[in-house]
């Protein structure tokens, strides 16, 4: 049955070409974030595909020291939730490398990154519309 799906797909976005197409599935993960005082909200993600995803879990979390299950900048950067032995200029260095090793697990795992700024405003009106709050 997903074979005649994909089939399907296929000839809807290649309407009378028979020749055969190589189609490729990817997830995307995203974030958001936004200022204290919500004047600008970004938006950003990576895309690869599942099998990659799953390296880059494997990788990323064997990375990050036992006292954290999930990395959060904010975390990070104010030495809270599992980084308060992390905290002050003895681990800068320390710090540092770990973010290099982060992100060469990023770039080693996915296939696009993308990143989007936008005014509070113009992300409020969006959000009224499309309920994003609610739903992520």
């Amino acid at each position: 049955m997903a074979y005649r799906l994909l089939r399907h797909l296929e000839r809807a976005i290649f309407p009378g070409n028979r020749k055969a197409h190589y189609m490729v599935m990817f997830t995307a993960y995203f974030d958001a974030s936004a200022t204290a005082n919500k004047s600008v909200t970004t938006i950003a993600g990576f895309v690869s595909r599942v099998k990659k995803w799953e390296g880059f879990e494997k990788d990323w979390l064997a990375l990050l020291p036992p006292t954290v299950t999930m990395f959060h900048m904010t975390d990070f950067v104010s030495s809270r939730e599992g980084w308060e032995s992390w905290k002050g200029p003895a681990h800068s260095q320390r710090r540092a490398v770990l973010i290099d090793k982060l992100s060469a697990c990023i770039r080693r795992y996915t296939n696009k990154g993308f990143a989007l700024s936008v005014q509070g405003s113009v992300f409020s009106h969006c959000d009224s519309i499309y309920k994003l709050s609610e739903r992520y």
